[in-house]
């Protein structure tokens, strides 16, 4: 894994739903080449794609953890 694909997967994670062709002009590679290596990336590195949840603008003020030691 190059410098560059750590630098692609940290854009990916700060915000998943930008547009290839914007972090391939911010990471200094060509938007078809980035295409090519984010399927490769996808398919070795993402276990999933989710949704991370503001509880507190949703009206949730306490959130708990369960932890369960067997």
């Amino acid at each position: 894994m190059i410098p560059k694909d750590f630098k692609v997967l940290m854009h990916l994670r700060n915000n998943a739903r930008k547009k290839l062709v914007i972090i391939a002009k911010e990471v200094g590679i060509p938007a078809s080449t980035l295409n090519v290596n984010f399927k490769l990336l996808q398919k070795v590195f993402v276990k999933k794609s989710t949704v991370l949840l503001n509880y507190a603008l949703l009206g949730y003020n306490i959130r708990i953890a369960f932890f369960i030691k067997s």
